[in-house]
C-alpha cells in the first residue's frame, strides 16, 4: 500500500512540474511515468485476492501493456529526431 502512495504521489509531482513549466515530455521522463504506471498495477494487483491463474494473467497482461507503451514512445521520439 505504501509503494503505492509514493507512485501516485511521485505522478502527480511529475505531472504538476511538467504542466507549470510547459516543457515536452523527455524519454527519461516518459521512462519514468511508465514505470510509476507498471508500479501501480502491480499495486493494484497486489490488492486483490485473485486465483493464481488469474494473478499470473493479469500480470502478464500488465507487462505487455507496460512494454508496449514503451516501445510506441520510443518509436515516437525516433520519427520526431529523424
Amino acid at each position: 500500500m505504501l509503494s503505492f502512495a509514493f507512485s501516485a504521489v511521485a505522478a502527480a509531482v511529475i505531472f504538476f512540474r511538467l504542466h507549470l513549466s510547459f516543457v515536452a515530455f523527455t524519454r527519461s521522463q516518459c521512462l519514468l511515468l511508465l514505470f510509476i504506471h507498471f508500479d501501480l498495477w502491480l499495486a493494484r494487483l497486489s490488492s486483490f485476492h485473485f486465483h493464481f491463474r488469474l494473478q499470473f494473467t493479469a500480470y502478464f497482461h500488465s507487462l505487455v501493456h507496460f512494454h508496449i507503451v514503451i516501445a510506441i514512445i520510443i518509436a515516437i521520439e525516433h520519427h520526431t529526431l529523424i
